[in-house]
């Protein structure tokens, strides 16, 4: 007689080669929650380039205007004076001197400051991208 062939252990389903929801799901939440900090990161870094970039500009227009003073001025009773004066704020009609549409420049001289004989001529730039902002530049002259 012919042996018997033992009994096969109980097979068990194969797990199909697919994913679940839950874990597409997750997958999905995860990447999403990425994007999300991206985007975000992205307009930080955008709203921080526009502030650098208006924080140079305001800086270049006050050092050019305190640079046009010295050479405008030089030997002027302007900035020989022992007073303080606005140079340019306003144009004639009380309107502020806008190098452009964005940026307002006032440019002050203060006699005896920051010592007797010497004077500041100092340049501010404003501007308002919803919160104000001043750059100001000085120049010491004896």
């Amino acid at each position: 007689m012919s042996a018997r062939p033992p009994p096969a252990a109980p097979t068990t389903r194969a797990r199909p080669a697919a994913f679940s929801l839950i874990e597409v799901m997750v997958a999905a939440s995860i990447l999403m929650a990425g994007v999300a900090a991206l985007l975000t990161a992205w307009a930080s870094i955008r709203a921080s380039y526009a502030h650098q970039r208006n924080l140079a500009r305001a800086t270049n227009l006050s050092a050019s205007a305190v640079d046009q003073l010295a050479v405008a001025y030089q030997g002027s009773p302007l900035l020989e004076a022992n007073r303080s004066d606005v140079l340019f704020s306003a144009d004639l009609h009380g309107n502020p001197v806008r190098i452009n549409p964005y940026f307002v420049t006032t440019c002050t001289v203060e006699p005896n400051r920051p010592i007797p004989g010497m004077k500041n001529v100092a340049c501010a730039t404003n501007w308002n991208d919803g919160r104000p902002h001043v750059v100001s530049v000085g120049l010491y002259r004896e």
